[in-house]
């Protein structure tokens, strides 16, 4: 599964042209992931994690224990310091992978590279 938090529209722009064989879930604070997932997430503020990303993760056990890697959209014009700053925060915070870290709505690169990774990690597919 995917579990994504989406403000602008960026992220759910992304979740809309991934392998639709991937299940999707948009997560709020009180969401509960009981299987291995990816996290996809924005980036707010000048780097950082969302207040509703942090929710879900501080709230529940098994979303921290269930999440395999983490992908986030930010802007490339707010710098590389900031670019992509939740990723970096929940990576270190949770000790879990980058996957991706994607300009605003990204590319088919992107995309290609997020099923790759999915179907290898978490589905066990030898890709």
């Amino acid at each position: 599964m995917i579990a994504y938090a989406s403000r602008t529209g960026n992220v759910r722009d992304i979740v809309g042209r991934l392998d639709k064989s991937i299940p999707m879930k948009e997560i709020t604070a009180s969401t509960i992931v009981q299987d291995p997932y990816y996290l996809l997430t924005y980036t707010d503020k000048l780097g950082e994690a969302p207040e509703v990303v942090r929710q879900f993760l501080s709230s529940h056990e098994e979303n921290r224990e269930n999440l395999r890697g983490v992908i986030a959209s930010g802007n490339a014009n707010f710098g590389n310091r900031n670019f992509c700053g939740s990723a970096i925060e929940i990576s270190q915070w949770l000790r879990v992978p980058i996957i991706r870290m994607i300009d605003l709505r990204g590319n088919q690169d992107d995309i290609a590279t997020i099923s790759s990774s999915y179907r290898k990690m978490i589905v066990g597919e030898q890709v």
